[in-house]
């Protein structure tokens, strides 16, 4: 019974994290709707890719990920009758590598006409490395 409320609890976090970032992505996206690509260019730096499509241009930007597990020993003791035995084993370490793709369609005129984003790490908060994907609020 503990297993499948502890199973429940994790299928509920990643579905709020995973909403959660859509709604983070989708937001920061659509702010550069009708933007010129110069200020696009300036906030997040240069493309990693331009790709043709029709008489529309995609910049794609590539964000990576790489989140390290630390190593653990864990020790086991087993008894039966009046033997007893002792061990132990290692587990996590390891990395893990995420990604997130930012695409912006331009048109002819350098404008922001359609976005899409993908990958297993995109931001769900606007902090740290991702405060500045969000186009910049105009200064008065």
């Amino acid at each position: 019974m503990v297993v499948k409320k502890t199973a429940v609890i994790i299928l509920l976090a990643l579905l709020v994290c995973s909403c959660s970032a859509t709604k983070t992505m989708n937001g920061i996206m659509s702010s550069w709707t009708g933007s010129d690509l110069d200020e696009v260019v300036a906030q997040w730096g240069p493309p990693h890719e331009v790709r043709d499509s029709g008489k529309n241009k995609l910049y794609v930007w590539h964000h990576t990920t790489a989140k390290s597990a630390p190593k653990i020993n864990i020790r086991t003791t087993s008894i039966s009758g009046h033997t007893g035995s002792s061990g132990s084993t290692t587990a996590g370490g390891g990395t893990t590598y995420g990604s997130c793709q930012r695409i912006l369609e331009i048109d002819p005129n350098g404008k922001v006409v359609n976005w899409q984003w993908s990958g297993d790490s995109c931001p769900y908060r606007e902090d740290g490395p991702y405060a500045n994907w969000r186009k910049a609020a105009p200064e008065s």
